[in-house]
């Protein structure tokens, strides 16, 4: 079976709840967990790989400074998005 992972989702859900923990004012449940996610990640470059080898080699550099930087940025502009914008009544 064919199987094909984009690297950048690990990385945009490892560092999100490190992330959302400087915006206390955005709701934190589920639904909007994965709107910041899938907001982050339409506006990341995807890092996708096809074995375990090309996992392990790109991983490596994963956590480069400069990707890391602009997946926390991304996180911080759809953090804003989602806490003006909560698909659900504010609590």
């Amino acid at each position: 079976m064919l199987k094909v992972k984009n690297l950048m989702e690990d990385s945009v859900s490892s560092m999100l709840d490190d992330v959302l923990k400087r915006y206390p004012r955005c709701c934190n449940c589920d639904q909007c967990k994965m709107d910041i996610m899938a907001i982050a990640l339409n506006n990341l470059p995807p890092r996708y790989v096809s074995t375990d080898r090309g996992d392990v080699i790109a991983r490596s550099g994963s956590m480069d400074f400069s990707v890391r930087a602009k997946v926390i940025e991304e996180l911080a502009k759809a953090i804003a998005i989602v806490e003006e914008h909560p698909r659900h009544e504010r609590s």
